[in-house]
């Protein structure tokens, strides 16, 4: 029988399994959770308020078509992403993208941060205020 865990790259089902490894794959379990749950979450929070995020595009310098755009592009994004890894679904591709979708949020974050833009950062649409440069 294939074990839920085998496309982690742990194996279970033999009587000499460590605790090590049971610790290992609850950890990946909750993690990956975590990450899809926040994921999807940040969708449809910016699908209910896309004000804070759009705000901080137009403090940016963004033009306006071009932040609904990119405002589309991270709803769909991460939606999609967090059904994949919520499902297991391409496990590794959608972890390989989040990372890459997480660093280029870290540089907008702070870039944002560098030419003083303050306020809600809109990371969570409207649904958790969360403070940009103070």
């Amino acid at each position: 029988m294939k074990s839920p865990f085998s496309h982690l790259g742990l194996s279970t089902g033999s009587s000499q399994e460590s605790s090590y490894t049971t610790v290992s794959m609850m950890f990946c379990l909750i993690a990956r959770f975590l990450l899809g749950g926040v994921f999807v979450f940040s969708a449809l929070a910016k699908i209910w308020d896309q004000d804070p995020s759009l705000r901080v595009m137009a403090a940016l310098g963004i033009e306006a078509e071009t932040r609904i755009g990119i405002e589309l592009f991270v709803i769909v994004t991460e939606l999609l992403l967090g059904i994949c890894i919520l499902a297991g679904f391409r496990l590794k591709q959608a972890s390989w993208i989040s990372i890459v979708l997480l660093f280029f949020f870290t540089i907008a974050v702070g870039f944002a941060f560098a030419k003083g833009v303050t306020g809600d950062c809109g990371c969570f649409g409207g649904a958790i205020p969360s403070t940009l440069g103070g």
